[in-house]
């Protein structure tokens, strides 16, 4: 019964947390303050020592260190791996579960060939345990995200990685409403800029003034680099013929 009530407890807490996760995640608009906030959240809902996030470069087709985080190495675990490690697809864990979009709980990741000991290596940091998820939406593949260590248990497990899915989903939906307001923000910044040197040319291209006897016009070239006014006088007068 004792058991029953503890489960009961941590489920509601989990839940608890992935609400908190959801409120939070809806309230940020730039990327570069949405994935601190991603693996805090992370973090506290799977109750894990450590925690990154990488993200898929399409265009390099390699999944990118974007953040990493850690209870014992700090700051200073981002700078190194940002640095230093970038997985290619199918490369690592990471690189596995971003080819399949499946997660991967391992209980001891020595023992697992895929296991890329290069980011253990440059942290210093020694990863006993690991979750690993996609994030995905529709069908496009954005990263993953990954816990190490699991604290209060030997490894993580199924509850840990549900929880972490459902996240992943949470997080993928904050990505792309965060990539899609830097968008707009970038056009707007865009077309205030235009706009402004629309302005600036304007001054070094005056008016055609007014002018008796004859028509005239301004052309100007693409840029404004040049003004010419050219003026096609009708005759002023008539010619008397000779009698």
């Amino acid at each position: 019964m004792n058991t029953y009530s503890a489960n009961e407890a941590n489920v509601a807490k989990r839940l608890k947390n992935l609400v908190k996760a959801s409120q939070s995640l809806a309230g940020i608009e730039s990327l570069d303050d949405l994935l601190p906030q991603l693996l805090d959240l992370a973090q506290e809902v799977t109750d894990a020592e450590a925690s990154s996030i990488l993200l898929y470069n399409p265009k390099l087709n390699v999944l990118e260190f974007s953040l990493a985080k850690n209870e014992t190495l700090g700051e200073r675990t981002e700078q190194i791996v940002k640095s230093n490690v970038e997985l290619k697809m199918g490369e690592g864990l990471a690189g596995w579960v971003a080819v399949n979009r499946k997660p991967v709980i391992i209980k001891d990741v020595q023992e697992d060939t895929r296991f890329f000991k290069e980011a253990d290596h440059y942290t210093g940091f020694h990863t006993r345990d690991l979750l690993c998820v996609p994030i995905v939406y529709g069908k496009e593949l954005l990263g993953v995200i990954e816990v190490l260590n699991s604290k209060n248990k030997p490894c993580f497990n199924a509850e840990d990685e549900e929880i972490l899915d459902s996240f992943a989903h949470l997080a993928g939906v904050a990505i792309i409403r965060s990539r899609l307001l830097e968008a707009q923000l970038k056009q707007q910044r865009l077309r205030i800029e235009l706009e402004a040197a629309s302005q600036i040319q304007s001054q070094f291209c005056p008016e055609c003034p007014e002018m008796e006897g004859g028509s005239n016009a301004w052309a100007r070239s693409p840029n404004c680099e040049v003004c010419l006014w050219v003026s096609y006088l009708a005759p002023f007068t008539k010619q008397k013929r000779l009698s």
